[in-house]
């Protein structure tokens, strides 16, 4: 036991009435505790060993049950190691998507995170506002009601003939989606201090053997998730869906590189990523910008070849695990009107759902982000639906 725990200064002790209440003034997080840990809790307002911590606890509490309650005030990020650590958490929200848990448990197989970020989108940073938009509209869309709580009304084609709704409803009603709430961001902070933040909230539930599914924002939050991933050191593959190759290379991001700085953006996001050890291979599908950018690593499907079923067998027959990337400007603006950077002739509806159950059955999905959805560019909530439906749709392959 070597490590020195702080409380941290994000959290503040409340007494009501006879209750002892901590609260948390970014997050909004509150709960009670029992006196002793108010005690502790002001015993750590100064630095303490660990070693430290566990003979002061020793006077209010049994030996066994030590251990346990600092791993819980670590995991509430209540005590710190690091005070950066006090913005790696996430704000609660209210609905939570399809009236999943808000908080992980024991039953938890798949973490749904919002990534409230634009910045790095250099035509509309609107699509920050895309998470608390899809909650919100989804909420609604199903009348107020959750799905979990009215499965058994839950219209087994919502999505359409290729929905696995038998393995969706048995995900929902087991309980093992957790809707944990949004990336903390403010105003006038760096973009630096985002990713940092989301990849350690993703080394979390990567390291933890769940699934993130990540509702962007814009394309540069897929980074610090890949980045996240490509630690556990198991090679993966990357399902990269997009009108864009995001491989861009200009004079600016050389001078950058050249002056030791890494410039992220929704342009660039793949030409990053593809240098990550554990990266085997990206499959951009549905990329049809004017000029293409070749690598050995990168294989291109068209809108055309999901289509046809043309040149898609390759990807049947991955037996690696896999990424999946989401920009919603894959599909023609005709269905997904809501994004900054729209390009005609994109996937379909029920072409590109029907490639999606096709190619990820058996697949080991490591995780997912959707991103580039700006609901103040939407018509009539098309594209927020779209994403709802391809949500549910990737969710019931998970098995």
């Amino acid at each position: 036991m070597n490590m020195t725990l702080t409380t941290s200064r994000a959290w503040q002790i409340v007494q009501k009435d006879s209750r002892v209440v901590v609260s948390n003034i970014l997050t909004g997080r509150s709960l009670s505790v029992e006196s002793h840990i108010r005690t502790l809790l002001d015993f750590c307002k100064t630095a303490k060993a660990e070693k430290d911590i566990v003979t002061y606890l020793k006077q209010f509490i049994p030996s066994t049950s030590i251990d346990a309650t600092i791993s819980t005030l670590l995991r509430k990020r209540i005590l710190v190691s690091d005070e950066d650590d006090i913005f790696t958490d996430t704000i609660p929200v209210r609905p939570t998507l399809w009236g999943c848990a808000h908080s992980v448990s024991s039953s938890t197989q798949i973490v749904i995170l919002g990534a409230p970020f634009g910045l790095g989108n250099a035509e509309d940073i609107r699509c920050k506002n895309f998470p608390l938009h899809l909650r919100d509209f989804v909420h609604g869309y199903y009348s107020f009601r959750n799905q979990v709580d009215n499965l058994d009304r839950l219209n087994p084609i919502v999505v359409g003939p290729w929905f696995d709704f038998p393995n969706f409803k048995e995900t929902l009603r087991s309980k093992s989606i957790a809707d944990i709430g949004d990336v903390i961001f403010y105003c006038g902070e760096t973009p630096e201090m985002f990713y940092t933040r989301l990849k350690n909230i993703s080394k979390n539930i990567v390291h933890n053997g769940l699934i993130p599914i990540c509702i962007g924002g814009d394309h540069s939050i897929t980074y610090p998730i890949v980045a996240t991933i490509n630690e556990i050191n198991t090679p993966f593959v990357i399902l990269h869906f997009d009108a864009h190759a995001d491989m861009k290379n200009g004079v600016v991001m050389k001078l950058h590189e050249q002056s030791g700085y890494k410039l992220v953006n929704h342009a660039n996001v793949i030409k990053h990523i593809i240098g990550f050890e554990n990266v085997e291979h990206i499959y951009q599908i549905g990329i049809r910008e004017p000029f293409l950018y070749d690598n050995k690593k990168i294989t291109r499907i068209s809108v055309q070849d999901i289509n046809s079923s043309k040149n898609t067998d390759i990807l049947k027959e991955i037996e690696t695990p896999v990424y999946i990337t989401f920009d919603v400007d894959f599909f023609d603006p005709s269905l997904a009107p809501g994004t900054a950077t729209v390009l005609p002739n994109g996937g379909d509806y029920n072409n590109t759902f029907r490639f999606l159950a096709q190619i990820l059955k058996h697949k080991r999905i490591l995780g997912m982000d959707i991103v580039e959805a700006n609901p103040a560019l939407d018509v009539q909530n098309k594209t927020t639906l779209l994403v709802n439906n391809l949500l549910m749709q990737i969710i019931s392959q998970i098995k």
